[in-house]
């Protein structure tokens, strides 16, 4: 009996890193949007139910992660601008029938996305910190979180530095 061999893409994302880019993802949004609140399992559970859907439509999952990561900045730098405004639970913002919640992030960051054609480093910092949030998930060590702190500090980018701490302790230390 003769093997195949069947070479993957590097896009070509296995079970278990597609569940590190879910709960990352999670993370990543809970220390943005919702970091003072607490939610229940069930609650959770569907959140990342409607992460996973993004991701199965992905192509590119690496893509896709860095996208959610700066649509993400995006959504909190728009909620921070004004007082009343506030996110939904996350089961509802992250549905993506939902079109005031994420859905509605994406025309954002394809504006932005054709402006860095014609600027090539607009918004960098936003795009360096999801860029180095994905690489300290796929490779949790001192090195790649010295890596993200050295980038963003050099863009005087603290306030991203900052949401990256935070995503790196809930994806660590709160209860997931």
């Amino acid at each position: 009996m003769s093997a195949k061999i069947i070479q993957l893409s590097p896009e070509t994302s296995t079970p278990s890193e597609l569940q590190t880019y879910i709960n990352a993802a999670w993370s990543f949004a809970y220390a943005l949007l919702w970091h003072e609140q607490a939610f229940n399992k069930d609650e959770i559970n569907r959140a990342k139910q409607h992460i996973n859907c993004y991701f199965e439509f992905a192509t590119d999952k690496k893509t896709a992660f860095i996208a959610f990561c700066e649509r993400v900045v995006l959504a909190n730098r728009f909620i921070q601008a004004e007082q009343s405004r506030y996110v939904p639970l996350p089961s509802i913002w992250l549905n993506r029938h939902y079109e005031h919640g994420f859905a509605g992030t994406k025309s954002w960051l394809q504006r932005i996305q054709i402006k860095r054609q014609e600027i090539p480093n607009y918004l960098q910092h936003i795009s360096v910190v999801a860029e180095q949030y994905r690489q300290y998930v796929l490779n949790s060590s001192v090195k790649s979180f010295t890596a993200c702190r050295k980038k963003l500090t050099e863009l005087k980018a603290y306030g991203l530095l900052q949401y990256f701490y935070n995503a790196i302790i809930h994806l660590h230390y709160i209860n997931n």
